[in-house]
């Protein structure tokens, strides 16, 4: 099946000579791939605000590994927003969004309703940020996606971060 750009779905395109981009999607085709189960997601390098003692310092294989039940990763509450971010390197097209819920697993006991109630936002430049949306409570401890358009609409970024005025603890994060 081609792509919009006359390429395979689910090949990446080789990027332009005058970019350093490493096998830029364009948003129309991630949309197809991702529709037919061909996208192979973003992978980001994640960072978080701060560390909370006895707390795992952030990583993509803790974030995605598709467990709520991990020890998570939670942040220390120094004066200022905390938060948790991914920086996908490039652009990316942003129409789903995981979030997994804190266990008292985690050092502290920091439970779902550290993962509760925060800001989702996104940015180009890592430093003017806009909420994308707020994840609101959960019912049970869990993984949840949110999805646009019913809970956003789809936009396009590089950085995407969850972030309070207070702790965040977040078992798994990643935006597709």
């Amino acid at each position: 099946m081609l792509g919009n750009n006359g390429g395979l779905i689910g090949v990446r395109r080789a990027p332009a000579p005058t970019t350093s981009l490493p096998g830029l999607w364009l948003p129309d085709e991630q949309v197809t791939a991702k529709r037919a189960g061909l996208w192979p997601g973003p992978v980001g390098v994640y960072s978080q605000s701060s560390q909370y003692a006895g707390t795992t310092a952030i990583s993509a294989a803790i974030m995605t590994d598709g467990s709520f039940t991990n020890p998570g990763v939670a942040t220390n509450n120094n004066t200022g927003d905390d938060w948790v971010k991914i920086d996908y390197g490039y652009t990316i097209y942003i129409t789903s969004v995981t979030n997994g819920t804190a266990t008292s697993s985690i050092p502290g006991g920091r439970s779902k309703s550290y993962t509760e109630n925060r800001d989702v936002q996104t940015s180009d430049d890592d430093s003017t940020w806009t909420t994308l949306f707020n994840t609101g409570t959960f019912a049970a401890n869990g993984i949840y996606t949110f999805t646009a358009p019913s809970k956003f609409v789809a936009v396009t970024a590089r950085y995407i971060r969850v972030v309070d005025a207070s702790y965040v603890a977040i078992s798994e994060f990643y935006a597709a």
